[in-house]
């Protein structure tokens, strides 16, 4: 048996001239007992330790500490100092026996965590947690010079963040920015242009402008605009006098229900019969008849215009001109509601 040692109230190395071969010297820790093995070191049943620096030291490899709870009980390290006492304002490291580890500050105080000497981060007593500041006023608060939080994973990346007077918001990628609600996306803003898409609106649209899905979706409220589209179209003519007709395209504009069109006709000689001639194929069907204005023009401006005419519902619509005198150049220019 070697030489018993007793760790007191300061740091204490045991002498290799005290081991026996066998490395079973007792050592005494505050009041107990323990016994060093010549492989693994065990402390068991340890209570009431004063002495003020434990160092586990391994010199020629990794230096480890082992806490082992049975299969039914808790493995824990607990600190208590200024006094406190231990388990009811403590810091506690713990597993418990359903595997679930946990660190908590039993005490009314906060919790910080630091690198390089220097904190990163705190949980105050009341539960807010600040980063890059120790006096978080909400639940999560983050201080920092510019993008302030990042997300992302590994190619596409999203932040949050603030700079002087201005908050924003967005992607550091070439990707588009999606806001969601309940689970789905309602807009998003192209990584394209300066373009706020609406939730079925285009994807890869360029320029500058709000971009509305395909098909309407209308809303129930009065003040709200739910569609805008424009386009081209192929207008059908119908009981027209036309010689030699050289074009015929139609345009449009819709905003909200009402749709704005213009129909530009190029022959040797046009002319249309009031009630008579008509125009069909409209690109959107009208919902009310007879409540449209149509005016028609027989010269290379707009100018010279002839009112009256009408755009009946059923179908595609059927738009009804009215009269003009034989001419090489026909405009109607329309507006009508549609459903």
């Amino acid at each position: 048996m070697g030489v018993p040692n007793v760790f007191g109230s300061a740091t204490t190395s045991i002498p290799l001239s005290q081991l026996d071969q066998n490395f079973n010297t007792p050592v005494t820790i505050g009041t107990s007992t323990v016994g060093l093995g010549n492989t693994t070191t065990s402390l068991v049943g340890l209570a009431n330790v004063s002495t003020t620096t434990l160092t586990v030291s391994n010199p020629s490899g990794s230096g480890i500490l082992n806490i082992l709870g049975s299969s039914t009980n808790f493995a824990s390290i607990e600190l208590a100092g200024n006094g406190n006492t231990a388990g009811s304002s403590s810091f506690l490291l713990r597993q418990d026996n359903s595997s679930v580890a946990t660190i908590f500050n039993r005490a009314n105080a906060d919790m910080y965590f630091a690198t390089n000497a220097t904190e990163r981060m705190r949980i105050t007593s009341g539960g807010n947690v600040g980063i890059g500041t120790n006096s978080p006023t909400y639940p999560l608060q983050v201080v920092g010079t510019t993008n302030q939080i990042v997300t992302g994973n590994g190619t596409n990346t999203a932040f949050l963040g603030a700079s002087g007077s201005s908050g924003y918001v967005g992607t550091l990628s070439n990707d588009p920015f999606l806001l969601y609600t309940n689970g789905s996306e309602r807009m998003r803003v192209l990584s394209t242009g300066n373009i706020l898409s609406l939730s079925g609106g285009s994807s890869s649209a360029t320029g500058t402008g709000i971009a509305f899905p395909a098909t309407q979706s209308v809303s129930s409220d009065a003040n709200t605009l739910d569609d805008y589209e424009k386009g081209t179209f192929t207008p059908t003519l119908n009981n027209f006098t036309i010689v030699s007709q050289t074009s015929n395209n139609g345009a449009y504009t819709k905003i909200g229900r009402q749709v704005f069109l213009n129909i530009i006709v190029q022959a040797t000689s046009i002319s249309a019969t009031a009630g008579v001639s008509n125009v069909t194929n409209l690109p959107f069907a009208p919902s009310l008849s007879n409540y449209s204005l149509v005016t028609i023009g027989n010269a290379n401006t707009i100018a010279a215009t002839n009112s009256g005419g009408m755009v009946n519902s059923g179908g595609t619509g059927t738009l009804y001109p009215p009269a003009t005198s034989s001419n090489s150049y026909m405009v109607i220019s329309a507006m009508y509601w549609t459903t």
